[in-house]
């Protein structure tokens, strides 16, 4: 099992287990050397409200003030788009750009899991693993529609979503559709350079 990011108290920068509270391991593991995120599901113990936590480790290099401009920049971007009609309920609405001196992250409104890890987690007879199925299958297309939906929002604002895969759609489960989209945070693949 992934263990929760450990933190080291640095000038400028407070460690984000201060704030939030980790419920468990992380929900989606990541790959932290490719700069992947994990996420988490965290209570926010400013507000006391449960919420979901992506977070990426830091190069350590200069590098970083990039990442971090590029961050910004994303976040207007992700602004933009929540505003338009009906967004709200089809995409995760990103809350806040958190840091600290290990990892950057992103305090998500809680949307349940990623769908890859979800069903992975559901009991054999939910209707997540029985597509075969019509009724999950009228499901699954409602949901999917939703996914559409969201992207056809994305699209309208001139971005473009770009690597969408079941781990940027998020849900609980739900006997209704509940698929959220999230996951276009940052419009760039990152990875380091292996020398």
């Amino acid at each position: 099992m992934a263990k929760k990011p450990e933190r080291r108290a640095r000038r400028g920068l407070r460690p984000l287990e201060e704030r939030f509270e980790f419920l468990g391991d992380a929900v989606a593991i990541g790959d932290r050397k490719a700069l992947r995120p994990q996420q988490f599901t965290v209570v926010d113990q400013t507000t006391g409200l449960e919420r979901s936590l992506k977070l990426w480790r830091k190069t350590g290099q200069p590098a970083d003030d990039d990442i971090r401009e590029l961050w910004r920049h994303e976040m207007r971007q992700v602004q933009r788009v929540m505003s338009y009609a009906g967004a709200r309920d089809v995409i995760v609405d990103i809350l806040e750009l958190v840091e600290d001196h290990e990892s950057f992250g992103v305090l998500l409104e809680h949307g349940g899991q990623p769908l890859l890890t979800r069903r992975v987690r559901v009991p054999s007879q939910h209707w997540l693993r029985n597509l075969g199925a019509s009724r999950p299958r009228a499901l699954f297309w409602r949901n999917i529609r939703r996914v559409v939906t969201a992207l056809g929002i994305v699209h309208a604002q001139g971005l473009v979503h770009g690597g969408l895969t079941g781990d940027c759609v998020m849900t609980n489960g739900d006997e209704e559709p509940d698929f959220q989209l999230t996951g276009f945070e940052w419009s760039l693949w990152l990875t380091r350079r292996q020398g």
